[in-house]
């Protein structure tokens, strides 16, 4: 986290998760990231998906779904 004098800050999230097996690929196809929504932004600058083969694949900001917390 780093904060500036106007009392403004930022908070950057980093998450890297291997998923072995198909199966577990629904526990953790939707990552859940807690934020206020009344005085916080979310901002997902990219999501890549490294294959078994080491492929890369680059989401698309289609991939990307921003829910306003419960």
């Amino acid at each position: 986290m780093r904060y500036e004098k106007d009392g403004t800050g930022v908070r950057d999230t980093t998450a890297r998760i291997r998923v072995q097996t198909a199966a577990g690929l629904p526990r953790v196809g939707q990552l859940v990231l807690d934020y206020n929504a009344a005085n916080e932004k979310i901002e997902i600058r990219s999501v890549k998906v490294i294959k078994p083969d080491g492929s890369t694949i680059t989401a698309g900001p289609d991939a990307v779904q921003i829910s306003a917390p419960r």
